[in-house]
């Protein structure tokens, strides 16, 4: 009768376990993105109606695929928020923003955020 050798085990080494954890760590802190997003407040036009009554006028401004008008006058994207910063000034109006179907998203994310920046405008936003 032969007798059986016990067989001792080896421990199990967690360097390979550790290296894979360190490995997905790393991938993930550099495919995610660590900036902050920013919210834009938006009132729907018919909601903001009174408040269009206080003011004297409207302005109009329209974004399209590539060009942004002003009361019907096409404008470069820089120019805008210092003409309608001109008009609320002159004439206390109220922004109201409408986009053609071609607009692009980026295209009205811009001009809403410089129209933003324009102290006390007010904007509504509708449909054409």
């Amino acid at each position: 009768m032969a007798l059986s050798r016990a067989r001792s085990r080896k421990k199990a080494s967690i360097t390979s376990l550790i290296d894979v954890i360190f490995l997905l760590l790393l991938f993930f802190m550099l495919a995610s993105t660590f900036t902050r997003f920013s919210e834009i407040e938006l009132q729907p036009a018919g909601a903001a109606q009174g408040a269009a009554t206080q003011q004297d006028s409207v302005c109009t401004v329209l974004v399209g695929r590539e060009t942004v008008s002003l009361d019907g006058v096409d404008l470069p994207a820089s120019q805008l928020g210092l003409r309608v910063g001109e008009a609320i000034d002159a004439r206390g109006c109220s922004i109201f923003l409408t986009v053609t179907p071609e607009a692009s998203t980026q295209a009205l994310v811009d001009v809403v955020t410089s129209l933003g920046a324009i102290p006390g405008a007010s904007i509504r936003v509708g449909r054409i």
